[in-house]
């Protein structure tokens, strides 16, 4: 109403009443703001807030847009903000303790000057506190923003701050602000409200859209995990050198020096506690350092080399070498410490980032003898048989694995001493090759008459370094022609079944052996000799010829001379330790 009073006469009173329509101040459109002492109440218009990392440890970059619906401001500039409720973040602070903010782009470059960590502070700045404000009896942690000057209203003010997510995943959170003044005589307040969110999807990267990056509401932290994290190996031939490759990528940072263990790779022979060469690959830049450490447990510890951001791809390749028995394989697992060289987290998760990777790793193949053929050159009593054997294996054999092969049921057979006379070895020979070893030789008494006898060989000497597999890698060799020399016993007898054995050994104590035994073999059909006629004045151990002595007085080796070359078929039967019987063709008198 107004009144009006002229030398103290009153006219009556009357009604006043507003102008039409609205003041179109601070983008406010309410009709009534142009009524006497009508007044906004203060409130944030925009108050949206967004992250841009979730993945543990990271920095995270944490942007605020806001504006007013009234300039906020106080008596001295003494008005602040607070935005609060960033549970588990850690603060990013200078040596003074406050927190650097950066405006947005464009006409926004300069809005986080409009605010100081203090009453009257160096602008640009924000204050850190753990106990910014409470919400239902929480104490919440967030940044005060004093204001510099008057926030214009109906304006938008885009500003930035970092912090470093915590180790631990953990949901979003709500986000509170507030505004109040340090003067209550003169306080603008805005009472506690959730801000806003765009919960945009977060990329790990612009190269990998992974889901696995989280969301840009504040505070949500996904769980730390290996995106990538396989291994690859070379070579599962017994005792070889197996490279195996390794292609790790996390989506949580590591610094530099940072260490990271492979775990379960037991039994192989690679020697324990010893230093092992990483090689970058897959044309990567070296994540690691260039050597790793081998532990007798079958863990390889190995550190960054420099400092290695969420979502980089690393690839490297160490050694190790098989162990000689046969083995199915192992599923390592990679471990380490999230983020930090260091154990269990405030936040109660372990801190451990562990991840098993692809199973059957350093696979061992199984050695078997697949082709085994044996025959013989001479059937005849008390003469010099040469015994050949034909056979390869399922797996190469290489020289550091100590190959030994066994041959036996070679019935009543006798060693052939060379003239170096080892009582205890015999001779053998690779066809085609001047290649030789000598070869223990055993011999046992049958349970009836006769005793059984064979050789064991050791491979190493027929498998030369340049052995190499034209599709691999891998050296050694799979396939195999001996021979040696027995004398056949005096008396005819039917063939016998001769087996084959082979085992190898690893250099890592000797212990682990893999072994495949009594294996009959097969005899080679067919078999075609020359026919020899020079054989009337070839003398037998006696001296007397072949004719005069022929198969007689033969059981002693030890006074045996010059072999005695005897009348046979072109074809004979080659069976191992078949002796013909020893008959007259022709009686005359």
């Amino acid at each position: 109403t107004l009144e009006l009073t002229v030398s103290g006469v009153s006219a009556p009173k009357a009604e006043t009443y507003p102008p039409a329509g609205t003041l179109n101040l601070c983008n406010n459109s309410d009709p009534m703001d142009s009524n006497t002492l009508f007044l906004y109440e203060p409130m944030f218009t925009v108050k949206q807030i967004d992250q841009d990392s979730a993945t543990p440890c990271d920095t995270n970059t944490t942007t605020v847009t806001l504006q007013t619906n009234v300039p906020l401001c106080a008596r001295e500039c003494f008005s602040q903000i607070t935005i609060s409720g960033l549970t588990g973040a850690m603060p990013i602070v200078d040596a003074d303790g406050k927190v650097q903010l950066t405006g947005g782009s464009g006409d926004r470059s300069s809005d986080h000057n409009t605010f100081a960590a203090g009453p009257k502070g160096l602008e640009g700045f924000a204050a850190w506190s753990d106990a910014a404000s409470t919400k239902d009896t929480e104490v919440l942690k967030g940044i005060i923003l004093y204001l510099t000057c008057c926030m214009e209203c109906g304006k938008p003010y885009i500003f930035s701050f970092p912090v470093k997510n915590p180790d631990c995943a953990q949901p979003a959170k709500p986000i509170y602000i507030e505004s109040t003044n340090t003067n209550p005589s003169t306080n603008v307040a805005i009472p506690q409200t959730e801000m806003m969110y765009m919960n945009n999807q977060l990329p790990l990267s612009i190269k990998y859209d992974d889901p696995i990056g989280g969301r840009s509401k504040p505070m949500e932290v996904v769980e730390p995990t290996w995106i990538n994290n396989t291994m690859h190996s070379s070579n599962p031939t017994p005792c070889g050198e197996n490279t195996l490759a390794v292609t790790l990528r996390a989506n949580v940072p590591f610094n530099a020096n940072h260490t990271i263990v492979i775990e379960g790779l037991t039994r192989t022979a690679s020697m324990d506690d010893n230093m092992t060469a990483l090689t970058a690959a897959g044309g990567l830049p070296e994540c690691f350092n260039a050597t790793g450490d081998w532990t007798a447990d079958g863990k390889l510890r190995f550190t960054t080399k420099e400092p290695i951001d969420a979502d980089r791809v690393c690839a490297f390749s160490f050694k190790v070498i098989n162990q000689a028995k046969e083995y199915m394989g192992v599923t390592p697992v990679t471990r380490s410490w999230v983020c930090r060289n260091m154990g269990p987290r405030p936040g109660g998760c372990t801190g451990l980032l562990n991840k098993d990777m692809n199973p059957g790793q350093i696979q061992v193949g199984p050695l078997m003898i697949q082709k085994k053929l044996v025959w013989q050159e001479m059937p005849f009593p008390c003469d010099l048989n040469t015994i050949r054997i034909d056979f390869n294996t399922s797996v190469r054999l290489l020289r550091e694995c100590h190959p030994v092969i066994t041959i036996m049921g070679l019935r009543n057979a006798e060693q052939y001493q060379t003239h170096e006379n080892y009582s205890d070895w015999v001779r053998v020979d690779e066809d085609g090759s001047a290649l030789w070893e000598r070869g223990h030789w055993m011999q046992m008494p049958l349970s009836g008459p006769g005793h059984d006898a064979g050789v064991k060989v050791n491979l190493s000497t027929f498998i030369t370094t340049g052995d190499q597999a034209a599709d691999s890698l891998v050296g050694g060799k799979d396939t195999f022609t001996l021979s040696f020399l027995v004398y056949n016993p005096p008396s005819g007898q039917p063939d016998n079944q001769v087996k084959i054995g082979i085992e190898v050994m690893d250099d890592k104590m000797m212990k682990n052996m893999q072994a495949h035994q009594d294996v009959p073999m097969e005899p080679k059909s067919g078999h075609t000799n020359p026919r020899s006629t020079d054989w009337s004045n070839r003398l037998d151990h006696s001296g007397a010829t072949c004719l005069e002595n022929f198969g007689l007085n033969s059981t002693n080796p030890a006074t045996r001379g010059t072999p005695c070359v005897r009348p046979y078929d072109d074809m004979i039967d080659p069976k191992p330790m078949y002796i013909r019987h020893l008959q007259y063709m022709t009686k005359t008198i």
